[in-house]
């Protein structure tokens, strides 16, 4: 591959030596890797599933895994939410964290929802917030479907610039992830596209970007909560210089070490407690690091309240979405309905307007002439909890064909979940020994 002459002359000015190294790595065949969902598989079953995929484990993450299988993103393991596919060193932020559990976290760069998900699943608390900020509505599409399909329920998201902050969400966090948009130099390997479009002028504009998002997570993050800042670039001015800007500039911040397993793993960076991955050290792409804590003294601007409720008639279509969750599901879960158009969502109690989310909650599904269509979101959000689970095995051929959509034959009377083995696919509807697909036609295999 061919790489910009500058870019070529900046590593080497910053590795010495040891650029060559790296530019031998970038010849070499990207990594693929894997973090198996633990709610729903056990490692002996994850591994029972991927027996023809060479595994080995990922050295700082439990359940992450490299892989090496073509076509896995077609099979029921990930259409049933059972694995999510990560680059490795890009799951080296999150881990960097330790897994010490808080209550609320915002990710204001969240698509497609890696970083986002993986902290739900190793530092949120079981009754958790999660916020995932997404303004492109095409990206926003695609952490939709992985929120949905990994079944997380906890999260709420939201579409406005990183870079400016709703006073509603300021020091409210004891976690705001930035995983920032950037030149992307340590995705050359996987995305030529990145090598092609390299300039210095892009570099510059996009720390600049950086640095005001950070200021945005400043804002957000409680006393005694963290920023995690990250990139998947080699520059300097993209990494380090805003870390020691950041760090100036907010005297009520400090900066802490990553985990040292994860630290192992990288080179030390040009900063103290920040660290860089390189696929000639790593095997992984490029990553950079760094983890933030605001010191309990500091004082937050602002503080988030809740808005006061207008006096309102009761939706008459309450009864109906009361009495069809009651039909379904064996426990009605907590939270309130919100109704925007049909559509009904089931949200947490939360200090924030609803007005601020693009998705308030877990969407319900639409109500149409008093009746409820269910969406895919609930079908999977609160798939453990439907009445009627049908299970089939996963090799059964009527999983193959209920992800292209088709109606199969299954028992039982009315909306359920269809399992593979424990990997939830979607909602069906059975009645007369058929079940009607509601699995939506744009994830569908073709």
């Amino acid at each position: 591959m061919a790489y910009p002459a500058e870019f070529q002359t900046r590593m080497e000015q910053l590795l010495g030596e040891d650029a060559h190294r790296l530019f031998a790595s970038l010849e070499a065949e990207p990594c693929r890797a894997l973090r198996y969902n633990q709610a729903l598989l056990t490692q002996e079953g994850f591994s029972s599933l991927m027996e023809n995929a060479r595994i080995k484990p990922v050295p700082f993450v439990s359940n992450g895994f490299y892989f090496s299988l073509d076509g896995i993103g077609n099979t029921p393991l990930h259409h049933g939410g059972g694995i999510y596919v990560q680059e490795p060193a890009a799951m080296a932020p999150v881990a960097a964290l330790g897994d010490e559990r808080v209550h609320a976290v915002l990710d204001l760069c969240s698509a497609p929802g890696g970083k986002s998900l993986q902290a739900a699943e190793r530092i949120l608390d079981e009754n958790g917030i999660l916020i995932c900020n997404e303004p492109s509505p095409q990206r926003r599409r695609a952490l939709m479907q992985n929120l949905e399909r990994l079944g997380e329920k906890r999260c709420l998201v939201t579409g406005f610039d990183a870079t400016h902050l709703p006073k509603e969400l300021y020091g409210f966090f004891d976690l705001v992830i930035t995983d920032a948009p950037c030149s992307g130099e340590g995705m050359m390997r996987k995305n030529e596209t990145a090598a092609e479009a390299w300039n210095i002028e892009n570099v510059l504009s996009l720390a600049a970007l950086q640095a005001e998002i950070l200021e945005s997570a400043a804002k957000a993050v409680k006393n005694g909560g963290r920023i995690l800042y990250s990139t998947c670039t080699w520059a300097k001015e993209e990494n380090e210089d805003n870390v020691t800007r950041f760090l100036e500039s907010h005297p009520e911040f400090i900066s802490l070490p990553p985990d040292p397993a994860v630290a192992c793993c990288a080179k030390e960076g040009l900063v103290p407690n920040t660290l860089r991955f390189y696929p000639h050290i790593f095997d992984g792409e490029g990553q950079f690091l760094a983890i933030f804590k605001r010191e309990s003294g500091a004082e937050s601007p602002y503080s988030p309240k809740k808005k006061k409720e207008k006096g309102k008639k009761p939706d008459p279509r309450i009864n109906a979405v009361e009495k069809f969750l009651a039909e379904v599901l064996e426990e009605r879960p907590e939270g309130a309905l919100l109704f925007r158009d049909e559509d009904v969502y089931l949200i947490k109690d939360t200090p924030f307007p609803e007005e601020l989310f693009v998705s308030p909650g877990v969407l319900i599904g639409s109500v149409q002439k008093g009746r409820v269509i269910p969406h895919h979101r609930f079908f999977r959000a609160y798939a453990a909890n439907f009445r009627n689970r049908i299970s089939l095995p996963y090799s059964d051929p009527r999983v193959e064909a209920y992800l292209r959509g088709e109606e199969i034959s299954l028992e039982g009377n009315g909306y359920g979940v269809l399992f593979a083995d424990t990997l939830p696919l979607g909602g069906v509807k059975c009645s007369a020994g058929r079940g009607k697909n509601y699995y939506p036609k744009g994830l569908r295999k073709l």
